[in-house]
């Protein structure tokens, strides 16, 4: 009974959150919307292409935090599915980096880096596509602007090793064991928007493919997130 009134708690407390970080984007939306409906004919094209890429980044944000609010949800109901298809994880892996080093515009470093033989193997791209945006992401996120990210990302006969580390505020070492816990956010993160499910959503997604998470970090020094997955070739 009381962990079920916590739950609820934990519950109401996610969609106070929800609903600050759903605003936050949709005002940026707007207010650029409106400059550009005012100004756009008068702006220079650097000023609008400016403002479409602020939109766009709202657009992105909102875009995550829906695909985690339905992620969570299904699998509560016990509806989230493995769809293996035969995938190029260096090419996947490259998707996702491209993509948030656009979104990032350029306020931090990321790096890539590949080792060993990429066949393709049997993963669910979707799934995978969103394990490593969110903890790109977060990488993003709790870094300093000017911060570095590397990626790390090697492939070996029988696994895929995939390793993130900023150069962030860290987590602290009593929040650790709760990391991956629905709806928990460490105190030194209180300050900036985020719903505590992105993790906890990480986490189900790995162990759907049979794989690990780990995590190391120090404390105003920064964060490695390890993800091993085995190779399936043949289904």
């Amino acid at each position: 009974m009381a962990q079920e009134k916590e739950l609820n708690q934990l519950k109401t407390h996610f969609l106070s959150m929800a609903s600050h970080e759903f605003r936050t984007p949709l005002t940026t939306i707007q207010l650029s919307n409106d400059l550009l409906k005012r100004y756009g004919g008068k702006m220079g094209d650097e000023k609008r292409a400016e403002e479409c890429a602020v939109i766009e980044r709202a657009v992105n944000r909102m875009t995550l935090l829906l695909n985690d609010v339905l992620m969570i949800a299904k699998g509560e109901t016990g509806k989230v599915e493995l769809n293996r298809e035969r995938v190029n994880i260096l090419e996947l892996c490259q998707q996702v980096v491209d993509t948030y080093k656009l979104l990032s515009d350029g306020t931090h470093t990321v790096s890539i880096t590949f080792s060993g033989d990429f066949v393709p193997i049997l993963v669910d791209p979707k799934l995978l596509h969103h394990v490593f945006s969110n903890l790109l992401s977060n990488a993003i996120k709790y870094s300093p602007k000017g911060g570095t990210i590397a990626v790390q990302v090697k492939q070996t006969p029988d696994r895929v090793l995939w390793q993130i580390t900023d150069q962030g505020m860290g987590i602290p070492a009593d929040e650790l064991p709760h990391l991956f816990e629905v709806f928990h956010r460490a105190h030194n993160a209180a300050s900036i928007q985020g719903t505590g499910l992105g993790l906890s959503i990480v986490k189900q997604f790995v162990e759907l493919h049979g794989g690990t998470i780990t995590v190391n970090s120090v404390e105003n020094q920064g964060t490695t997130f390890l993800i091993t997955l085995p190779v399936i070739q043949e289904s």
